[in-house]
């Protein structure tokens, strides 16, 4: 059984998807599997994984199945997942040659340690600079001294010590295994913070850690750069993970009065009437500030 799963969805990538191969080829540590999930492609990808797979030193394992969106295909991914630990890894994007040896370290140093979910480390650009530090440089942040290894949840990181820029998060198999994505009718587009925000709720803390194991290319047709066109186009989703936001602690309040306010923004999309908006809103004492808002803005 290999230690590391590392997990890739797919959609029509079979131009770029060898890059990630080759990184995982050379890798200091093959202790792991790679898992595909090609998510409805109409190009090559399948001729191209069916290659790999006879030059590959480690397991691959590559599963086809409709368009859903990404959310769901972690879903099936997890499902089949022979590692302890589940490392998501886009099919844009490749790993630095020591990522899986240091994965695999850090995971060691967290054994026995029922709450701590994972370990997470740093995503950087094709120069090998951390993106947070890319942020701190162009003053996107101010600059926070934190130490190399950081015991704590997502709300925390994010909030409390105000770290932004996009990480490389690593999880134990069987906590995925609790917390699927949840899927809505007729939408294709979920946030993976679902998933971190749900884990901090549960008071379940992270192993961060400050090594750039991750280089990220942002493509025009990714995900990332087309954020606020797919949370227009899913507002079920939309409006979920704002609520799961405002029955979140830690949070702070500005951040929750935009969560409000995105809550029913998304929710006046969706097939649910203004009293069931308003029952169901986490936050009762944000709820009349939310809708006056979005009403305006409407």
């Amino acid at each position: 059984m290999p230690t590391i799963t590392v997990f890739t969805p797919t959609y029509n990538r079979a131009y770029i998807i060898t890059k990630l191969f080759k990184s995982l080829c050379i890798q200091t540590n093959l202790d792991f599997e790679w898992i595909i999930v090609d998510d409805g492609s109409s190009d090559n990808t399948e001729i191209i994984i069916d290659e790999m797979k006879k030059e590959a030193k480690f397991s691959i394992i590559y599963i086809k199945k409709e368009n859903e969106g990404k959310h769901i295909a972690i879903n099936e991914g997890v499902k089949v997942a022979s590692g302890r630990w589940f490392f998501i890894v886009d099919s844009d994007d490749y790993l630095t040659r020591d990522a899986i040896e240091k994965v695999i370290y850090y995971c060691n140093g967290i054994e026995g340690k029922k709450d701590i979910a994972g370990v997470v480390g740093l995503r950087g650009n094709q120069e090998g600079v951390a993106w947070t530090d890319w942020y701190q440089k162009n003053k996107r942040v101010k600059e926070i001294d934190i130490p190399n290894i950081l015991d704590c949840t997502y709300i925390d990181y994010r909030y409390k010590y105000k770290i932004k820029g996009d990480r490389a998060e690593v999880v134990r198999t069987e906590i995925l295994k609790k917390y699927p994505f949840p899927k809505f009718e007729n939408e294709k587009f979920l946030v993976e913070s679902y998933l971190w925000l749900s884990l901090a709720k549960d008071n379940y803390k992270f192993r961060w850690f400050k090594d750039v194991i991750y280089i990220t290319e942002y493509l025009d047709d990714g995900l990332t750069q087309n954020i606020a066109k797919n949370y227009r186009e899913n507002p079920i989703g939309s409006n979920y993970i704002a609520n799961l936001e405002l029955s979140c602690s830690g949070i702070p309040l500005k951040k929750k009065i935009k969560s409000c306010y995105n809550y029913y923004r998304y929710g006046f999309y969706t097939k649910k009437s203004i009293k069931q908006l308003v029952t169901q809103c986490a936050s009762k004492l944000l709820s009349p500030i939310g809708f006056c808002i979005a009403l305006i803005k409407k």
